[in-house]
């Protein structure tokens, strides 16, 4: 591998730093709009990784030394955040196996501790309901694996599976800073939204 060279590791940073404007509270709904309801930011969530080429250059540089320190930083904080998400994932599955499967299917109990994801033919209604009440849900595998060239020829043979459940799939916010009173809001807002979709019948 090589050493990042001066403007690799100038635009790490400008990126580091514009990160933790975009995720704000205030700008991200924005940033999601335009992430999943358009192709504008396609390049940047690496929807291109595959099409043009297999790995791309930047897999073949060193971390940033700034990069080096945050990753250190986590390791020591691993411990402390595995338990604190641990212990999300417990809540939404003892406050959330009220909802009706045939809307929404939970994960297994041991679920990877880095997402939270459901399973629902209403993926987008119910990701749109959530963004109505300030809750952010997505899928970050939206493009995965239909629309990279190397698995498309796959998706409906071998592993059709794999597309369905991209399909359906839906992130439920899990991060260590996710405070209780937050967690309590998306858990509500969707037995709401399974309340409103029981008594309708029909999109919300």
């Amino acid at each position: 591998m090589r050493y990042p060279s001066i403007l690799t590791r100038i635009k790490r940073m400008a990126a580091f730093i514009s990160a933790s404007v975009l995720f704000t509270s205030v700008l991200y709904p924005v940033l999601y709009c335009l992430s999943e309801k358009t192709h504008f930011l396609n390049e940047i969530k690496g929807t291109g990784v595959g099409c043009k080429v297999l790995v791309p250059e930047e897999s073949r540089l060193m971390p940033s030394d700034f990069q080096a320190s945050i990753g250190l930083c986590q390791v020591k904080k691993l411990k402390e955040n595995r338990l604190r998400r641990e212990k999300i994932i417990e809540r939404y599955h003892r406050e959330l196996i009220k909802l009706d499967r045939n809307l929404v299917e939970m994960p297994p109990y041991n679920t990877h501790i880095s997402h939270f994801p459901i399973l629902s033919d209403y993926r987008d209604e119910l990701a749109d309901f959530l963004l109505r009440r300030g809750i952010h849900a997505t899928n970050v595998f939206r493009e995965m694996p239909g629309d990279l060239p190397l698995l498309q020829k796959y998706c409906y043979t071998e592993y059709k599976q794999a597309k369905s459940i991209t399909d359906r799939c839906l992130l439920l916010p899990l991060y260590t800073q996710l405070k209780e009173e937050h967690q309590k809001k998306v858990i509500d807002t969707m037995l709401e939204w399974q309340a409103k979709k029981t008594n309708l019948g029909a999109e919300i």
